[in-house]
């Protein structure tokens, strides 16, 4: 899996990222006397980040930002169905069935789903699965 990378530039110009003017000038400045070996890498690093397209927090109320930016990091993050039903051997039938039951859920109700079976049949994979479709759409 690869990384990924969601700059934040928070109260901050990305172009002055970029570019390491305006408020990055100064202490450039002071770290090319001590670390002018580093300083190099650094500018490289910080022009790739500030091209690679992230959240900016400016005027926003914090709060605003914060959910703006789990939202993106959800939808980076959510997992397609055929990626959680990997690997699972003759369960598709109680999945499906499984998934028919919690579309109930979008009627805004409590639900309440109970699983039994004997023991060894797959509860456990079955409640784990909904758990991995379904946790991201709530709190």
């Amino acid at each position: 899996m690869g990384m990924t990378i969601l700059p934040i530039f928070y109260i901050v110009d990305p172009s002055d990222v970029r570019k390491q003017k305006g408020t990055f000038a100064h202490p450039f400045d002071e770290y090319e006397k001590r670390f002018e070996e580093k300083v190099g890498t650094w500018r490289a690093a910080l022009n790739h980040v500030a091209n690679i397209c992230g959240c900016h927090v400016d005027k926003s109320p914090l709060s605003t930002a914060v959910e703006s930016i789990a939202g993106q990091i959800s939808q980076k993050l959510s997992c397609e169905f055929s990626e959680i039903t990997e690997g699972l051997v003759g369960m598709e039938s109680a999945v499906l069935e499984l998934r028919s039951c919690l579309a109930i859920w979008l009627k805004d109700e409590v639900l309440f789903i109970g699983i039994w079976a004997m023991g060894g049949m797959g509860k456990t994979t079955l409640a784990e699965v909904a758990y991995k479709m379904y946790s991201k759409e709530f709190e």
